[in-house]
This record gives C-alpha cells, sequence and structure tokens, in this order.
C-alpha cells in the first residue's frame, strides 16, 4: 500500500467507521514487529501526506 491511497483524515469519517484502506493499513501495521518511515524534510518538519498517515 502507498501514502497516496490513503484518503486524507477526516473526523466525520471516523465516526462512522474507518474506510476500507484505512483498515487494511491499520491491520498491516499491526501485523509487522516495527517500522522504519524514511522521508524527505518539508519546511522543517514532516510533509502533510506523512503526518495524515500517522494520525
Amino acid at each position: 500500500m502507498e501514502l497516496k491511497d490513503l484518503p486524507l483524515f477526516n473526523e466525520d469519517l471516523e465516526v462512522g467507521g474507518d474506510p476500507e484502506t484505512i483498515t487494511t493499513f491499520k491491520i498491516s501495521i499491526q501485523e509487522v514487529d516495527g517500522i522504519i518511515i524514511v522521508s524527505p524534510e518539508y519546511n522543517s518538519g514532516i510533509p502533510g501526506v506523512l503526518k495524515n498517515a500517522l494520525d
């Protein structure tokens, strides 16, 4: 799965349950022992798309 496949965070969607792509992403993260995140810096911080996925 790629970050481009994840929808932007929307609290209204979260209330009704996660979309299928989010559920799949969460399961894939839970099934591993650890993750390594490598990303270029964007304006002295985390890129918005990555932050969205982590949220």
